[in-house]
């Protein structure tokens, strides 16, 4: 222990000179596994293909006593691209593969993934829906040191709280079991009415803030979202080597015409066009001169930091891609047309903190993009750029980075903050139970 003291000092003091650095996404992250194997033929009960019995035949095969080589397992997803070093595990099946074409012109539609995300049932309706379109709610022991003397018991108290909204690299889940509800405000009420006895039946308590704690998680993983985005582009930006050309954009200004134009015919033609972003640069505080500061965290915003617009402004509105055409041979409104939602920034963060951080990022990316090599076109840079952000995805930008991700988490905040169209179809919605 002598001998000890003197190097730990040391050690600390050497620690304490050097510059204190922040190391991005610590948290491990347990490398999936695979159980696919290839399956042997259909086995024959037959006596007729048995000499012996079939208790006696190969162990390996053996359709009795080895039934487990006969069961099938899924193989892992496929990546949008592979690494130049893949590491595989010994003995094992199922190789790394990247994306066909084809995958990734399903990947990079954000409504086709939430489709595609598991199926969870909702505690309010009992329907049976995807996991993107529901929010997931777990049961935590509240701190004894939290509760007011009065209230303190032996048994921890437990709170309803939302769990895995965030990014899996920012935070990771704290409840291995969970209950789902719908990505509503409307839904939260139901739960707490008649439906809490289900969700809670050991007598866990629903805080009345529940919906705003949803809301502000759900509006920080949009920003998770989007500096994972600029990650992904600066490391490939960053990637030695030469680099290719892209024909196509992830983000981009828009022009004064081009917001001219979709304001007046209401269309938004811009081909890969998943989202755009009306977010206008803050304004700075008339008594300090300052402008906010950008902020990410996970705590609920100040009173004073959440600003009301003056008038009603829709958080977000659909818009077509192209002018509504009649076709005779098919009539008017059988087939469904192409939106794309225009989100007003304001609305949907108004906390000046989060919509200064949406500000930076969406302004990082821009750098990054614009450093980027490409084989099209830019606008004139005499052209005025306005406030509106324009986000693509396609087969190509898979490759660079997951625009759909930024997609779905702005959706959800959508369809959370809605109070028209989405309660209506997603109390409807979703699949039931048969019951036999």
């Amino acid at each position: 222990m002598p001998r000890i003291l003197p190097r730990l000092l040391a050690q600390i003091e050497r620690t304490a000179e050097q510059q204190s650095s922040w190391t991005p996404f610590v948290l491990p992250r347990r490398r999936p596994k695979s159980l696919h194997k290839p399956v042997p033929p259909r086995p024959s009960f037959h006596p007729v293909h048995y000499a012996k019995s079939i208790l006696l035949g190969s162990p390996g095969t053996n359709p009795i006593t080895s039934s487990r080589v006969y069961l099938r397992h899924k193989s892992l997803p496929p990546r949008p691209r592979l690494s130049r070093r893949v590491k595989t595990r010994k003995d094992c099946h199922d190789h790394p593969r990247a994306m066909t074409e084809q995958e990734r012109q399903w990947w990079s539609s954000p409504y086709l993934r939430m489709l595609a995300s598991p199926i969870r049932q909702c505690v309010a309706t009992e329907r049976f829906m995807p996991n993107d379109f529901l929010i997931r709610l777990a049961h935590m022991h509240l701190p004894a040191s939290l509760l007011p003397a009065g209230e303190r018991t032996s048994t921890p108290a437990q709170v309803v709280l939302p769990d895995g909204l965030q990014h899996s690299k920012f935070t990771v889940r704290k409840s291995d079991k969970a209950n789902y509800i719908l990505c509503n405000r409307a839904a939260l009420t139901i739960l707490t009415e008649y439906r809490a006895k289900r969700l809670s039946p050991t007598g866990a308590s629903i805080h009345p803030h529940l919906a705003d704690q949803i809301a502000h998680l759900l509006r920080l993983r949009v920003l998770q979202e989007l500096e994972l985005l600029a990650d992904q582009l600066q490391a490939d930006l960053d990637r030695p080597g030469r680099r290719p050309k892209y024909k196509s954009r992830i983000i981009r200004r828009l022009t004064r015409d081009e917001w001219d134009a979709l304001r007046s015919d209401g269309t938004i033609p811009y081909p890969g066009a998943i989202a755009v972003l009306v977010v206008p640069p803050l304004q700075k505080d008339p008594i300090t001169k300052q402008r906010p500061e950008p902020s990410m965290s996970a705590a609920p915003p100040k009173p004073e930091d959440v600003t009301t617009p003056k008038s009603a402004i829709p958080m977000c509105t659909l818009h077509p891609v192209a002018p509504a055409a009649w076709d005779p041979a098919l009539g008017d409104g059988i087939l469904p047309e192409e939106r794309v939602p225009l989100y007003n920034g304001v609305a949907l963060f108004p906390a000046r903190s989060q919509r200064a951080a949406l500000h930076a990022l969406l302004t990082r990316l821009l750098g990054i993009e614009r450093r980027s090599r490409h084989a099209g076109a830019e606008p004139a840079q005499c052209a005025r750029a306005s406030h509106a952000f324009l986000l693509c995805s396609d087969t190509e930008s898979v490759l660079r980075g997951d625009v759909a991700a930024v997609a779905i988490a702005l959706w959800r905040v959508r369809m959370f903050e809605d109070t028209g169209e989405d309660v209506a179809s997603q109390r409807t919605a979703g699949w039931e139970r048969t019951r036999r």
